[in-house]
């Protein structure tokens, strides 16, 4: 069955056609010498159908002039065929995902179905980002945290009282294994202390995206020094908050040692023991750190190049860059 995108096509009073109309940036107007016989072909489809049935329905064409729009708008990606196994379940993400031009709902879910996301850490950073990945449909997680839920977790993490002295990947397990159809979770209740732990605990060949939210610096960057020697075709998040600032990173064997040596320049540069802070992550950090790598997850996909993302809690500034 073949889709069309509804992106927002609009036939004025004068005749003149528009597509993403309500979008001042890509709305553009369509010309052509037989608006009326297009916006015909686009109110046709009132569902996914075949070539034949939509032929069908719009007598008034020739067929030459339906063959004409017909390409014309497979060679836009605006008309695409669905997946013969489509679940009304994926509407939504269809419908956003058909938003972007030159996309299609079909080139996403395709690269979505077998992809594996590791999340060490489910914490502030970690824990609300398989509310926002399962529902964009992925499916293969595995869930690293030695940690169990404390009182003092409950305000900034998506944790609940009943959660209280459950491990945190078990609780996150429990909450989204059976969320929708075909998730498969793995569940390491461990601490990871070193890549050589990581390694032996998770099989990193059947990972493509490793989110790192572990809470240890330390840690954080002796896997980023060693991760890519290793596996040079995953790709890694590297990123978190701190006073009213909340950034996360794309990282790849392209370019994780600038960023490396920038981490570590600036780790180097603070006397440590003149230095006094204090865990301030709140909700919001929760929240924009699942918005934030599930976003650039989905750029990466679609090929948006966009490979970071800073917020500036304070004036409410955020950039993806």
């Amino acid at each position: 069955m073949y889709n069309l995108k509804k992106i927002g096509w609009y036939l004025s009073d004068e005749g003149k056609l528009f597509v993403y109309k309500g979008n001042p940036r890509l709305e553009r107007e369509i010309n052509s010498d037989n608006n009326e016989a297009i916006f015909a072909f686009i109110k046709a489809f009132k569902r996914p159908m075949s070539e034949a049935e939509l032929q069908q329905s719009l007598p008034q064409l020739s067929r030459q002039e339906f063959a004409d729009i017909f390409a014309y708008f497979k060679e836009n990606k605006w008309l695409y065929k669905l997946p013969d196994n489509f679940d009304l379940l994926d509407q939504r993400i269809k419908n956003f995902a058909d938003c972007y031009p030159g996309i299609t709902y079909t080139d996403y879910i395709e690269k979505v179905a077998d992809l594996g996301i590791l999340i060490l850490g489910l914490g502030t950073g970690g824990s609300y980002l398989l509310d926002i990945l399962t529902k964009l449909g992925f499916r293969n997680f595995t869930i690293v945290d030695g940690d169990q839920v404390e009182r003092k977790n409950l305000r900034a993490q998506n944790y609940e009282f009943s959660d209280l002295g459950k491990f945190k990947a078990t609780v996150q397990s429990q909450k989204y294994q059976d969320k929708f159809p075909g998730i498969q979770l793995k569940v390491v209740n461990k601490q990871i202390n070193s890549f050589a732990d990581l390694d032996s605990k998770v099989n990193l060949n059947e990972i493509d995206y490793f989110i790192n939210c572990a809470d240890d610096f330390d840690l954080q960057m002796v896997l980023l020094e060693k991760l890519f020697d290793k596996y040079p075709k995953l790709k890694m998040f590297y990123g978190g908050y701190s006073f009213l600032i909340h950034s996360d990173t794309l990282i790849t064997q392209a370019n994780y040692q600038s960023l490396l040596k920038t981490a570590l320049n600036q780790r180097n540069s603070l006397n440590i023991e003149k230095y006094i802070s204090e865990n301030s992550g709140s909700i919001f950090n929760g929240y924009l750190s699942a918005f934030f790598i599930s976003k650039v997850i989905f750029n990466d996909l679609i090929g948006v190049e966009n490979t970071s993302v800073v917020g500036d809690l304070c004036t409410d500034e955020y950039l993806f860059r």
